[in-house]
């Protein structure tokens, strides 16, 4: 990663709010990947295992926990792919597809560790929605325990300190920690926006005045009951949020001359790293070594690579 997000270039014929836009997400994905530093997350989640008592797997379920795993490495070789071996030009055109492969090696990692501990989740929603709920109670490391609760013009902000006055109206100096938090709130207010607004539309008939035409204002307590449904917005609610936006609404800016192809995939790089250390490292020390290598031994060779290139970390964490 570089010290200052100063990879924007856009030409002037580009549309000003495409190249907002454009900025917005170059700055959001490198705070997320500057405040998930390796070196920190390896020692916050060393001490959170520390904290944990390892309880029994039972043995059907370590075939699917191999499949799941093997899905999401299979999804991080394919991005590393796009890093390492893609050209510029090629790398430009696939920056959009990114965003999908990054959510799901996360989704894969995430229900790897729901088997492991028993969770019976099967749709995405429910699984984000746990995550949220890890992350607001602190079950977690640190770093990825941080979210957003509440409702428009009132949200708060968990195990994350974002000044007051915070704006995106400078560029990203990521050697600021303040201005790096400041960033990384407002990725997770701005999906959590996105995600009340989706849920208000889907429940656009239970608000209505009292003569029966649909509501255009929400009041605080109809908000309310809208962001009760939706949970905790944490880090993996954005890169679900990016998921879709990227192949649908945020298209044009991700193609925009702002975006510096190479940088911004080596950041979504180091943020599916981050959350793969996390998961690998408490799903080894669930299962035990022993019964983690052996079931390592029969996925396919060649995407157990993914998991060798943070082995010694995920080791010094998960055989406590």
């Amino acid at each position: 990663m570089i010290a200052y997000d100063s990879y924007y270039t856009s030409s002037d014929t580009e549309d000003a709010d495409i190249v907002h836009s454009a900025r917005i997400t170059s700055d959001q994905i490198g705070a997320i990947a500057t405040w998930l530093d390796s070196a920190r997350l390896i020692e916050e989640t060393r001490k959170f295992i520390e904290s944990q008592k390892r309880k029994p797997v039972v043995k059907t379920d370590v075939d699917v926990i191999r499949k799941w795993l093997t899905n999401a490495w299979s999804t991080e070789f394919f991005l590393a792919s796009i890093t390492d071996d893609f050209g510029p030009d090629v790398k430009a055109y696939a920056v959009h597809w990114a965003f999908p492969q990054a959510y799901y090696a996360v989704y894969g990692q995430r229900m790897a560790y729901s088997i492991v501990h028993g969770y019976q989740e099967d749709s995405h929603q429910k699984v984000i929605r746990r995550f949220g709920n890890d992350a607001l109670e602190l079950r977690l490391p640190a770093s990825l325990a941080i979210c957003v609760t509440g409702t428009k013009n009132n949200y708060e902000h968990h195990n994350i300190a974002v000044i007051d006055d915070f704006t995106t109206d400078r560029r990203l100096r990521r050697v600021d920690h303040a201005m790096v938090a400041g960033y990384v709130g407002s990725a997770l207010r701005g999906t959590r926006g996105f995600d009340l607004d989706r849920l208000r539309r889907e429940r656009a008939k239970e608000f209505v005045t009292s003569k029966g035409k649909p509501t255009q204002k929400l009041n605080r307590e109809q908000w309310q009951s809208i962001a009760k449904n939706l949970g905790p917005t944490s880090l993996m609610s954005f890169l679900y949020r990016k998921r879709l936006k990227a192949n649908y609404d945020n298209v044009d800016a991700l193609h925009s001359d702002v975006i510096d192809a190479n940088n911004l995939l080596s950041d979504i790089r180091c943020i599916v790293n981050a959350f793969a250390l996390v998961h690998e490292s408490l799903i080894l020390f669930r299962m035990g070594r022993r019964a983690f290598e052996e079931m390592i031994e029969r996925a396919p060779k060649q995407v157990v690579g993914m998991f060798n290139a943070r082995k010694s970390d995920v080791l010094s964490c998960g055989c406590l």
